[in-house]
């Protein structure tokens, strides 16, 4: 049943899209508790930064 199969993939691409936005949610919360210095917080929110734009570049390079 093709109604099936796209619910069920609906369904586990939707359990893998929260799992890593929740995960990510984690990491923000954990760093901001380390009371880092301000230096160190830019550093790492400017890796995280590079990071999200690095998986944009790769979908988009994928489609081509």
């Amino acid at each position: 049943n093709l109604g099936m199969e796209l619910a069920i993939k609906f369904a586990i691409m939707n359990v893998i899209w929260v799992s890593i936005h929740f995960l990510w949610l984690w990491a923000g919360v954990t760093l901001h508790r380390l009371d880092l210095s301000d230096r160190t917080q830019f550093a790492i929110n400017a890796a995280m930064a590079l990071s999200m734009l690095a998986v944009v570049a790769l979908a988009v390079i994928s489609q081509q």
